[in-house]
């Protein structure tokens, strides 16, 4: 694999695909085929991947911050612990990526697919996302951007839920089969969930009818 920097000078070129703790922030990397390359740890702060092919890439706990990752392609990308805070992801293609605990705080998400993501404890505030794709959305304890990705703390569980869907804990459904879960269903979620349910269970779908209807 070989990798230029913005004015096409050679940085190195790899005998694999192994590019592990690799320095390359602010990098010009627009385009570059960097399927399935194994990015772990590197530091690509600032970097420019507009339109890079990173499909199945293993960028877990990689730098990206600010990065320009603008029409990239990340299917099925690895980023467990990556920091994707202010980063360019609009139009991105991130169907069935892995972004389990990623910083995304203040990235631009708009219209990216996030459709099939692990966002399982992702950190999305602030995050720009009009008109992204969260169809099954994973969405446990995902600290939401307060609008297309809503998150609520109601003891001992955290609620995250967006148009369609809700998770509460580590149980995610559509909103409309939470509405309609028999007290057997519930039971077997935790055995305090039964009474926590009947408890919320008004306010909860209040809530969610209030905030779908201040989203239109």
């Amino acid at each position: 694999m070989d990798i230029k920097d913005k004015e096409g000078q050679w940085l190195f070129t790899t005998t694999g695909e192994t590019l592990i703790k690799a320095k390359l922030q602010s990098t010009d990397l627009r385009g570059a085929d960097l399927q399935r390359a194994d990015l772990r740890g590197a530091n690509l702060r600032k970097a420019n991947l507009r339109g890079a092919d990173l499909r199945r890439a293993d960028l877990r706990g990689a730098n990206l911050q600010g990065a320009i990752l603008q029409r990239a392609d990340l299917r099925g990308a690895d980023l467990l612990e990556a920091n994707l805070g202010y980063a360019e992801l609009r139009d991105a293609n991130l169907q069935e990526a892995g972004l389990q605990k990623a910083d995304l705080h203040e990235a631009d998400l708009r219209y990216a697919d996030l459709s099939s993501v692990l966002l399982k404890e992702a950190d999305l505030r602030n995050a720009c996302m009009k008109g992204v794709n969260l169809k099954k959305t994973k969405l446990n304890n995902t600290i939401g951007n307060g609008k297309e990705i809503k998150y609520l703390t109601l003891s001992p569980y955290n609620l995250v839920w967006t148009q369609e869907d809700l998770a509460i804990g580590c149980v995610q459904h559509t909103i409309d089969e939470w509405k309609n879960s028999s007290d057997e269903a519930i039971k077997l979620m935790d055995r305090r969930a039964l009474k926590w349910w009947k408890h919320y269970k008004k306010t909860i779908l209040k809530l969610i009818k209030i905030s779908q209807e201040t989203q239109k």
